[in-house]
């Protein structure tokens, strides 16, 4: 029983150390996003995901839905697609309504006229799945602040073996 119970801590211990990895790897990727911009960051990677935010294109995503977001080349790009692009300091998803080979014609479903042209180099990528109502989920865990708090959750869970297998000893050591 006492093989068992310690095989059972190891085992713990490891899939602590590796999910903790992977969180501080996916901290860091965060990190990487909010300092280099999407449209860089999907150069790196060409999978993203994004949260809506708004009901502008509505019934297709809904506040809170997650979007997997690919980085199309943009000759690839066809009427009736949903893109990411940047308008301003704003990240955008709208359907293309028409196109020629420099800009895009986009508008939100839920929006009666279309958005100013999207050229080329404002575009980021184009939304190839959506999941209902994960965002607010992708949008915690990503958060920063979050990361850190589940990272020392985390932490005091691996320690929490060795405490408490370690709590009488120091109690019954002499003092000096």
């Amino acid at each position: 029983m006492n093989k068992k119970k310690g095989l059972i801590l190891r085992v713990m211990r490891v899939s602590s150390v590796l999910l903790l990895m992977g969180i501080a790897g996916f901290n860091l990727l965060s990190a990487s996003v909010y300092a280099l911009g999407l449209q860089q960051h999907l150069r790196i990677l060409p999978f993203a995901m994004l949260s809506v935010q708004s009901g502008s294109m509505a019934p297709a995503y809904l506040p809170g839905d997650l979007l997997i977001v690919h980085e199309s080349p943009f000759a690839a790009l066809a009427i009736g697609d949903d893109v990411v692009f940047h308008q301003g300091a704003e990240l955008v998803t709208h359907r293309i309504i028409d196109r020629d080979d420099r800009t895009l014609i986009t508008r939100g479903l839920e929006n009666r006229l279309a958005d100013s042209p999207v050229e080329a180099a404002s575009y980021c990528a184009r939304v190839v799945a959506v999941i209902p109502a994960a965002g607010w989920l992708w949008e915690r865990l990503t958060a920063p602040l979050n990361t850190v708090r589940l990272m020392l959750v985390l932490l005091l869970l691996m320690a929490l073996p060795s405490m408490l297998r370690h709590r009488g000893t120091f109690a019954a050591d002499p003092p000096g």
